[in-house]
């Protein structure tokens, strides 16, 4: 019995209240389109998806182990003749229970509450095919900048399932990627992905925000290189929004260009956009664009909004407005 009584004791210790928090929780009516997002419907070296565990469910599983093993003798250890037996009995089960436990945890199932985490230890192979695991295309996975921490979040959807985005910063091959993961019957398994341009200063970014539904996020991409050349950059940002599991591109506009004579050596522009997303409440959200424009050395400041159209199923951009100051000086972004 002291055996059993060890096990409840690790139960109540291990299994109750020991994982942490969650830990992860072009212009719209023209311009440069983006052309690098992909779609991964299956087929090719994917995996099973990964299955997320918690504590509860490893000591459900310890527990029931033992009481099937038991019941059948942990009466007769009532018994003078089957005492002994059922003692050594318990204790083998105990003990067996605890390794299953154990192996539980620490396999490649990983804990859905540490995928950030589990995603980012062990060594590069390791972390390769954790992300083929996934769903991801092992020559994917194999260029994914290991030297950087991966961003795994889980957001708000309108799907009944789990939905999660998985972040893979610059690093590799001037590229990112966001992928969208979904769990299925208890695995994660990625459904969609989009790739994007780090040229030349490998600041691409994502962000969510709820834009169209106060319950559901939307993903919000910040300077995905479009174009570029000798002395000519162009970063656009985009926003997506994630229904049935797949990425769909719902605005695509200018937000870093960087012109240094591509068209003739008078024209030299410089432009910068900053983007604010106001999230839905009761109505829908919008998007506030404030835009400093330097060409041939004359700054411009103007300011628009994006708003969603639900008919057209995209944001709409407003008019530019002449903006003389922005919050009575300079910002940033304008010098």
């Amino acid at each position: 019995m002291q055996s059993l009584l060890s096990l409840n004791e690790i139960r109540s210790s291990q299994c109750w209240g020991s994982t942490g928090p969650e830990s992860d929780r072009g212009e719209a009516n023209g311009g440069a389109s983006q052309n690098t997002t992909v779609a991964h419907d299956g087929g090719g070296d994917r995996g099973e998806g990964v299955k997320p565990t918690n504590g509860f469910t490893s000591c459900f599983t310890a527990g029931k182990i033992v009481w099937l093993m038991t019941r059948g003798n942990f009466l007769r250890s009532f018994t003078k003749r089957g005492s002994h037996l059922t003692s050594a009995l318990i204790a083998v089960a105990a003990s067996a229970a605890i390794m299953v436990f154990l192996l539980t945890n620490l396999s490649v199932t990983a804990q859905r509450t540490e995928m950030g985490k589990w995603l980012n230890t062990g060594s590069h192979d390791e972390r390769t095919q954790k992300l083929v695991s996934l769903g991801i295309r092992r020559d994917e996975a194999d260029l994914a900048p290991y030297d950087n921490d991966f961003v795994w979040r889980r957001i708000r959807s309108e799907s009944e399932r789990e939905v999660a985005v998985l972040f893979l910063p610059c690093g590799g091959m001037f590229s990112a990627s966001i992928h969208v993961a979904e769990n299925r019957k208890g695995r994660w398994h990625v459904t969609d992905s989009a790739g994007f341009d780090c040229h030349y200063d490998e600041s691409v970014s994502f962000e969510v925000a709820p834009l169209r539904n106060p319950n559901a996020d939307d993903v919000l991409v910040h300077h995905d290189c479009v174009a570029h050349g000798t002395g000519f950059v162009q970063q656009n940002f985009g926003v997506f929004i994630i229904r049935s599991g797949k990425l769909r591109l719902v605005l695509d506009s200018k937000e870093a260009v960087d012109d240094q004579g591509s068209t003739g050596e008078k024209h030299q522009l410089r432009l910068r956009s900053k983007f604010v997303p106001v999230g839905a409440s009761e109505h829908p959200g919008i998007i506030e664009e404030t835009r400093c424009e330097r060409l041939n050395g004359r700054l411009s400041i103007q300011r628009r909004q994006f708003n969603w159209d639900e008919a057209a199923f995209r944001f709409h951009a407003s008019k530019f407005g002449t903006v003389n100051d922005i919050d009575g000086e300079p910002k940033p972004i304008c010098r």
